[in-house]
Protein backbone atom coordinates (compact mmCIF):
# COMPACT_ATOMS: atom_id res chain seq x y z
CA UNK A 1 0.00 0.00 0.00
CA UNK A 2 1.15 3.54 -0.74
CA UNK A 3 2.93 5.26 2.16
CA UNK A 4 1.91 8.92 2.54
CA UNK A 5 2.87 11.15 5.50
CA UNK A 6 -0.13 12.05 7.64
CA UNK A 7 0.18 15.81 7.03
CA UNK A 8 0.27 15.29 3.25
CA UNK A 9 -2.68 12.89 3.42
CA UNK A 10 -4.66 15.44 5.44
CA UNK A 11 -3.88 18.08 2.80
CA UNK A 12 -5.33 15.78 0.15
CA UNK A 13 -8.48 15.18 2.23
CA UNK A 14 -8.96 18.89 2.85
CA UNK A 15 -10.55 19.26 -0.59
CA UNK A 16 -13.44 17.12 0.70
CA UNK A 17 -13.88 19.26 3.82
CA UNK A 18 -11.67 17.27 6.20
CA UNK A 19 -11.40 17.45 9.23
CA UNK A 20 -14.99 18.78 9.46
CA UNK A 21 -16.09 15.89 7.27
CA UNK A 22 -15.80 12.59 9.15
CA UNK A 23 -13.86 9.65 7.76
CA UNK A 24 -14.55 6.01 8.61
CA UNK A 25 -11.70 4.50 10.68
CA UNK A 26 -9.76 1.55 9.24
CA UNK A 27 -11.14 -0.71 11.98
CA UNK A 28 -14.74 0.06 11.07
CA UNK A 29 -16.84 -2.81 9.69
CA UNK A 30 -19.83 -0.53 9.06
CA UNK A 31 -19.19 2.86 7.45
CA UNK A 32 -22.74 4.16 7.94
CA UNK A 33 -22.85 7.25 10.06
CA UNK A 34 -19.67 8.69 8.55
CA UNK A 35 -19.60 11.42 5.91
CA UNK A 36 -17.20 9.48 3.69
CA UNK A 37 -18.02 5.87 2.89
CA UNK A 38 -14.42 4.64 2.65
CA UNK A 39 -11.74 4.10 5.28
CA UNK A 40 -8.28 5.65 4.97
CA UNK A 41 -6.86 2.30 3.84
CA UNK A 42 -9.52 1.97 1.15
CA UNK A 43 -8.94 5.54 -0.07
CA UNK A 44 -5.22 4.90 -0.40
CA UNK A 45 -5.65 1.56 -2.18
CA UNK A 46 -8.55 2.45 -4.47
CA UNK A 47 -7.94 6.13 -5.28
CA UNK A 48 -4.51 7.42 -4.29
CA UNK A 49 -2.25 4.53 -5.34
CA UNK A 50 -3.49 4.53 -8.97
CA UNK A 51 -3.18 8.34 -9.05
CA UNK A 52 0.44 8.31 -7.88
CA UNK A 53 1.26 5.48 -10.29
CA UNK A 54 -0.08 7.74 -13.04
CA UNK A 55 2.41 10.40 -11.91
CA UNK A 56 5.29 7.92 -12.26
CA UNK A 57 4.22 7.19 -15.84
CA UNK A 58 5.04 10.81 -16.65
CA UNK A 59 7.96 11.28 -14.24
CA UNK A 60 9.50 7.86 -13.48
CA UNK A 61 12.36 7.25 -11.07
CA UNK A 62 15.47 6.60 -13.16
CA UNK A 63 17.54 3.51 -12.36
CA UNK A 64 20.71 3.08 -14.46
CA UNK A 65 22.37 -0.23 -15.29
CA UNK A 66 25.29 -1.31 -17.51
CA UNK A 67 25.31 -4.64 -19.34
CA UNK A 68 27.92 -6.06 -21.75
CA UNK A 69 26.45 -7.63 -24.90
CA UNK A 70 27.73 -9.16 -28.16
CA UNK A 71 24.67 -10.49 -30.03
CA UNK A 72 21.05 -11.24 -29.03
CA UNK A 73 20.27 -10.11 -25.49
CA UNK A 74 17.43 -10.56 -23.02
CA UNK A 75 17.59 -8.63 -19.76
CA UNK A 76 14.88 -9.00 -17.07
CA UNK A 77 13.61 -6.03 -15.11
CA UNK A 78 15.96 -5.61 -12.11
CA UNK A 79 13.24 -5.35 -9.43
CA UNK A 80 9.46 -5.40 -8.96
CA UNK A 81 9.13 -1.60 -8.95
CA UNK A 82 10.58 -1.26 -12.47
CA UNK A 83 7.72 -1.07 -14.97
CA UNK A 84 9.43 -0.07 -18.25
CA UNK A 85 12.55 1.35 -19.92
CA UNK A 86 13.13 5.06 -20.43
CA UNK A 87 16.28 4.91 -22.57
CA UNK A 88 18.87 2.46 -23.91
CA UNK A 89 22.25 3.36 -25.44
CA UNK A 90 24.94 1.11 -26.91
CA UNK A 91 28.53 2.16 -26.17
CA UNK A 92 31.04 0.62 -28.62
CA UNK A 93 34.01 2.75 -27.59
CA UNK A 94 37.08 0.49 -27.67
CA UNK A 95 38.90 2.76 -25.23
CA UNK A 96 36.26 2.84 -22.49
CA UNK A 97 38.22 0.71 -20.03
CA UNK A 98 41.42 2.76 -20.16
CA UNK A 99 42.57 6.15 -18.86
CA UNK A 100 41.88 9.31 -20.82
CA UNK A 101 43.35 12.77 -20.52
CA UNK A 102 42.00 14.44 -23.64
CA UNK A 103 38.50 14.31 -25.13
CA UNK A 104 39.89 13.75 -28.64
CA UNK A 105 43.08 11.69 -28.50
CA UNK A 106 45.36 11.07 -25.56
CA UNK A 107 48.72 9.97 -26.94
CA UNK A 108 49.65 8.56 -23.57
CA UNK A 109 46.73 6.14 -23.80
CA UNK A 110 47.89 4.15 -26.82
CA UNK A 111 51.53 3.13 -26.73
CA UNK A 112 53.55 0.00 -27.22
CA UNK A 113 52.13 -2.87 -25.13
CA UNK A 114 49.82 -0.39 -23.37
CA UNK A 115 52.73 1.00 -21.33
CA UNK A 116 53.42 4.66 -20.64
CA UNK A 117 56.56 6.47 -21.93
CA UNK A 118 58.01 3.28 -23.34
CA UNK A 119 60.13 3.46 -26.47
CA UNK A 120 61.17 0.77 -28.93
CA UNK A 121 64.36 -1.22 -29.24
CA UNK A 122 65.69 0.02 -25.91
CA UNK A 123 65.39 3.71 -26.81
CA UNK A 124 63.06 6.53 -25.79
CA UNK A 125 61.87 6.87 -29.40
CA UNK A 126 58.91 4.78 -30.66
CA UNK A 127 59.59 5.76 -34.32
CA UNK A 128 55.99 6.94 -34.83
CA UNK A 129 54.47 3.63 -33.78
CA UNK A 130 52.12 5.19 -31.19
CA UNK A 131 50.79 7.71 -33.72
CA UNK A 132 50.20 4.98 -36.29
CA UNK A 133 48.42 2.88 -33.69
CA UNK A 134 46.18 5.79 -32.74
CA UNK A 135 45.20 6.23 -36.37
CA UNK A 136 44.55 2.54 -36.86
CA UNK A 137 42.35 2.23 -33.79
CA UNK A 138 40.41 5.36 -34.75
CA UNK A 139 39.75 3.86 -38.19
CA UNK A 140 38.59 0.58 -36.60
CA UNK A 141 36.26 2.40 -34.21
CA UNK A 142 34.78 4.44 -37.07
CA UNK A 143 34.17 1.23 -39.04
CA UNK A 144 32.38 -0.36 -36.06
CA UNK A 145 30.15 2.67 -35.49
CA UNK A 146 29.30 2.98 -39.19
CA UNK A 147 28.33 -0.65 -39.71
CA UNK A 148 26.72 -1.54 -36.39
CA UNK A 149 23.13 -2.79 -36.24
CA UNK A 150 21.35 -2.29 -32.94
CA UNK A 151 17.70 -2.72 -32.01
CA UNK A 152 15.84 -3.07 -28.74
CA UNK A 153 12.29 -3.24 -27.43
CA UNK A 154 10.50 -3.69 -24.12
CA UNK A 155 8.13 -6.60 -23.49
CA UNK A 156 6.27 -5.20 -20.50
CA UNK A 157 3.95 -8.15 -19.87
CA UNK A 158 7.02 -10.42 -19.61
CA UNK A 159 9.00 -7.74 -17.74
CA UNK A 160 12.13 -7.86 -19.88
CA UNK A 161 14.24 -5.90 -22.37
CA UNK A 162 15.20 -7.74 -25.56
CA UNK A 163 17.22 -6.80 -28.62
CA UNK A 164 20.08 -7.50 -31.02
CA UNK A 165 23.52 -6.06 -31.76
CA UNK A 166 26.04 -7.19 -34.39
CA UNK A 167 28.96 -5.65 -32.46
CA UNK A 168 30.28 -6.04 -28.94
CA UNK A 169 29.56 -3.17 -26.57
CA UNK A 170 28.09 -2.03 -23.31
CA UNK A 171 24.39 -1.26 -22.90
CA UNK A 172 23.62 1.77 -20.79
CA UNK A 173 20.03 1.16 -19.64
CA UNK A 174 17.82 3.72 -17.90
CA UNK A 175 14.96 1.83 -16.27
CA UNK A 176 11.66 3.53 -15.41
CA UNK A 177 10.66 2.79 -11.83
CA UNK A 178 7.79 3.63 -9.48
CA UNK A 179 7.65 3.65 -5.70
CA UNK A 180 5.11 3.09 -2.94
CA UNK A 181 6.73 5.80 -0.81
CA UNK A 182 5.79 9.47 -1.03
CA UNK A 183 9.46 10.30 -0.32
CA UNK A 184 10.33 9.50 -3.95
CA UNK A 185 7.93 12.08 -5.39
CA UNK A 186 10.05 14.98 -6.64
CA UNK A 187 9.77 18.04 -4.37
CA UNK A 188 9.04 20.28 -7.37
CA UNK A 189 6.11 18.00 -8.34
CA UNK A 190 4.55 17.39 -4.92
CA UNK A 191 2.03 20.21 -5.23
CA UNK A 192 0.81 18.89 -8.58
CA UNK A 193 0.60 15.31 -7.27
CA UNK A 194 -1.52 16.49 -4.31
CA UNK A 195 -3.85 18.23 -6.78
CA UNK A 196 -3.97 15.07 -8.91
CA UNK A 197 -4.96 12.99 -5.87
CA UNK A 198 -7.54 15.58 -4.83
CA UNK A 199 -9.06 15.54 -8.30
CA UNK A 200 -9.33 11.73 -8.22
CA UNK A 201 -10.99 11.84 -4.79
CA UNK A 202 -13.47 14.50 -5.90
CA UNK A 203 -14.30 12.45 -8.98
CA UNK A 204 -14.80 9.27 -6.96
CA UNK A 205 -16.97 10.68 -4.20
CA UNK A 206 -18.80 13.01 -6.59
CA UNK A 207 -19.78 10.13 -8.86
CA UNK A 208 -20.68 8.01 -5.84
CA UNK A 209 -23.15 10.65 -4.73
CA UNK A 210 -24.57 10.95 -8.21
CA UNK A 211 -25.29 7.23 -8.04
CA UNK A 212 -27.13 7.44 -4.72
CA UNK A 213 -30.89 7.41 -5.16
CA UNK A 214 -31.65 7.84 -1.47
CA UNK A 215 -29.63 9.99 0.91
CA UNK A 216 -27.37 8.00 3.27
CA UNK A 217 -28.20 4.72 1.53
CA UNK A 218 -25.07 3.69 -0.41
CA UNK A 219 -26.48 0.21 -1.13
CA UNK A 220 -29.17 1.59 -3.46
CA UNK A 221 -27.32 2.74 -6.57
CA UNK A 222 -28.36 4.03 -9.98
CA UNK A 223 -27.59 1.31 -12.53
CA UNK A 224 -27.84 3.72 -15.49
CA UNK A 225 -25.00 5.78 -14.03
CA UNK A 226 -22.85 2.64 -13.76
CA UNK A 227 -23.52 1.73 -17.40
CA UNK A 228 -22.75 5.24 -18.68
CA UNK A 229 -19.49 5.43 -16.74
CA UNK A 230 -18.54 1.92 -17.92
CA UNK A 231 -18.97 3.02 -21.55
CA UNK A 232 -16.76 6.05 -20.95
CA UNK A 233 -13.98 3.93 -19.42
CA UNK A 234 -14.08 1.28 -22.13
CA UNK A 235 -14.02 3.86 -24.92
CA UNK A 236 -11.13 5.67 -23.25
CA UNK A 237 -9.07 2.47 -22.95
CA UNK A 238 -9.77 1.12 -26.44
CA UNK A 239 -9.17 4.50 -28.07
CA UNK A 240 -5.73 4.61 -26.49
CA UNK A 241 -4.90 1.00 -27.37
CA UNK A 242 -5.87 1.49 -31.02
CA UNK A 243 -3.10 4.09 -31.31
CA UNK A 244 -0.40 1.54 -30.44
CA UNK A 245 -1.52 -1.95 -31.44
CA UNK A 246 -4.03 -4.09 -33.32
CA UNK A 247 -6.10 -6.77 -31.58
CA UNK A 248 -5.00 -10.38 -32.10
CA UNK A 249 -7.54 -12.39 -34.10
CA UNK A 250 -8.45 -15.56 -32.21
CA UNK A 251 -9.39 -18.48 -34.45
CA UNK A 252 -11.04 -21.69 -33.38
Amino acid sequence: MIEIPEKVYNQMLSVLGYPFVTLAPDSATDTKGYDLELTSKQIKEIILEPAINEYYRWFPIELTQSQSISTNFEIPFPNEDVFSVKDVRLNTNMFQYGPTGNALVDERFISTNNMYSRGMYGTRNDYGYSTARITRRSETQAFIDTNKAFKWRVIENQRKLVGFSNVMGTLEITWAMKSDSWDHVAFSQQGDVIKLCQGKMLEYFGRLRQQLMVSDAPAELNGESFIERGKELLEEVFTKWRQFAYPVIMRG
